[in-house]
């Protein structure tokens, strides 16, 4: 007697609940720290040589890198799974937790994709249509005999012998046939803008390590947090150590007036700002003896780095996001 109750999700729930709470500036940048998490195994100190490359339009969204690509190994037992399983290797300096940022990113954008990647001697591609995917099912026999029809999440990957994307180690993502709404965005010169505005602020650390990422053929610089270091003047409080497993860096002190949305604490975690200008509880503003955040507070900005090996030791409560830290 069959006594199982099936209790898998559905793919197209699954899609739906990756890709909701995600904005498209976000998923874009998910997908630049995969590449940046590449360089940092080739050289986590310095990424010079290194270079990304986006392209949007109305008709597609390229990613191209050459930060090393991924060999097949991983894409079988890690890349493409639907979370990190717990024997996935670590990346130095990487902020990635739960292992879904490129998936989901390349399914909130569009109906097809590609991943190709060159790794040594390894160079293959990954073609999806995801409603086929979707639809996608496979036969199993259960433990009594009788037979089940039940969804196929697998990925089928080809080798590449021929010409390609890549001509060094790395990685090429393309997504097209991109829902309506995303190709608006990838055709609005303001949604680009404030997408340019994102990578450098988010990655500004990231870039002064030499990495070079291209924008629609536009370079991309860093953007600091500004704090006065006057030798007659301001002087910034700072303080370093370690404390479970996570090295800290504190530096506070004083910036320019004219713009209250700038002050704050500021939060990087191995590199990736994750929260922005913080006034809130997060970062201690009103709690206990400490006031709220006023507007007599409005030149003070606070710097804080958290460094770990080890991604469960950050101060993240989700995946990068911004705006959700604890401290």
């Amino acid at each position: 007697m069959n006594n199982i109750i099936q209790g898998n999700p559905t793919k197209s729930f699954f899609i739906q609940m990756i890709t909701r709470d995600i904005t498209i500036n976000d998923a874009i940048v998910d997908l630049l720290d995969n590449s940046i998490d590449g360089a940092s195994r080739i050289d986590p100190s310095d990424y010079s040589g290194l270079r990304i490359d986006l392209t949007l339009n109305k008709d597609e969204f390229i990613v191209k890198d050459n930060c090393g690509g991924f060999s097949i190994e991983i894409a079988q037992k890690y890349a493409f799974r639907f979370g990190r399983p717990d024997n996935a290797p670590e990346t130095s300096g990487s902020v990635g937790r739960f292992g879904i940022g490129m998936k989901r990113a390349l399914f909130k954008m569009g109906r097809n994709f590609m991943v190709e990647s060159k790794s040594g001697n390894e160079h293959f591609n990954i073609n999806v249509d995801v409603e086929q995917w979707k639809n996608k099912t496979t036969e199993i026999t259960l433990n009594d005999g009788n037979k089940s029809v039940v969804d196929d999440w697998n990925f089928i990957y080809e080798n590449v012998a021929d010409i390609s994307n890549l001509s060094s180690n790395g990685t090429y993502i393309k997504v097209f046939n991109l829902f309506p709404e995303v190709a608006d965005l990838f055709a609005d010169e303001s949604f680009l803008n404030a997408l340019r505005n994102d990578i450098e602020r988010l990655l500004n650390f990231r870039l002064e390590k030499k990495i070079k990422i291209y924008l629609n053929n536009q370079k991309l610089s860093s953007k600091d947090v500004n704090i006065f270091n006057d030798a007659e003047g301001s002087k910034p409080y700072f303080i370093e150590g370690t404390k479970s497993n996570v090295r800290f860096k504190v530096i506070a002190g004083l910036g320019e007036v004219g713009n209250p949305s700038a002050s704050g604490w500021y939060i990087y975690c191995n590199d990736r700002l994750v929260l922005e200008a913080d006034q809130t509880e997060i970062t201690g503003w009103g709690v206990g003896t400490i006031p709220k955040w006023h507007i007599d507070f409005v030149m003070f900005r606070g710097v804080v780095f958290f460094d770990s090996q080890d991604t469960i030791n950050l101060p993240l409560t989700t995946t990068k996001k911004r705006n959700r830290c604890h401290l």
